[in-house]
């Protein structure tokens, strides 16, 4: 926690405070600033919040049940590292679900969709041109969730979710990994016009592509990290 990643102390109203301080924790995590096996003090962060021991544990619990933090018996409370074994399991899972949401959603597809999911792409490139790597990952994963919002099946949706938070890491790896904008640029936008198109076998081909690429940026910045 040297050097204050969270910025400026903050003093939170007393009923936001849990909330406060793991939307502030998660994306710090997500920003890069908290980096995988990064400790958390809880002297330090109580004093950084201006809060007790007690919304503090709260927060640190619910991004622990998210799949965030991990807690180490005497050790202490750590930013989840991220094995290569887990991401390529996440990507797995991720193209199965993936490819399992455009067949539900394929002959649905209407102007709704269409105009949705271009709105979310122009985010994520506006996102790219910013440079503004948490308005990044946050607008990546907004776009990719469309596909499971728009099936409207519950359960796809609710597994997406808890899968998002590994791939949400991985994504933030993903990010350090690229060296222009022009990259993420050129990944989304043959996911993009396949999304639009007639062809769904292309579209499960667009996918397998999409999240081979970005699997092998991901394990080639782990590997260089050793």
């Amino acid at each position: 926690m040297d050097g204050n990643p969270l910025g400026a102390p903050l003093n939170l109203p007393s009923l936001t405070r849990r909330s406060q301080i793991a939307a502030t924790l998660r994306d710090a995590i997500f920003g890069g600033q908290l980096a995988p096996g990064t400790p958390l003090i809880e002297t330090k962060l109580a004093q950084h919040f201006g809060v007790s021991r007690g919304p503090l544990r709260e927060a640190i619990r619910e991004l622990s049940e998210e799949g965030l933090l991990l807690n180490k018996p005497y050790v202490g409370t750590y930013v989840v590292e991220v094995s290569e074994k887990t991401l390529t399991e996440a990507y797995e899972l991720r193209r199965v679900l993936e490819r399992h949401a455009f067949e539900a959603i394929w002959d649905q597809r209407d102007a709704g969709f269409k105009r949705e999911l271009r709105l979310r792409h122009g985010r994520l490139l506006d996102a790219v041109d910013s440079g503004d790597m948490a308005a990044e990952i946050g607008e990546g994963m907004n776009f990719h969730r469309f596909p499971y919002e728009f099936s409207r099946n519950a359960l796809l949706l609710e597994m997406w979710e808890f899968l998002s938070q590994k791939i949400r890491l991985g994504f933030t790896l993903y990010q350090k990994s690229v060296d222009e904008p022009k990259s993420a640029r050129n990944a989304h936008n043959k996911y993009v016009k396949c999304a639009l198109g007639d062809d769904l076998d292309a579209m499960r081909a667009e996918i397998d592509v999409h999240i081979e690429a970005g699997l092998k940026s991901v394990l080639g910045y782990l590997q260089k990290r050793r």
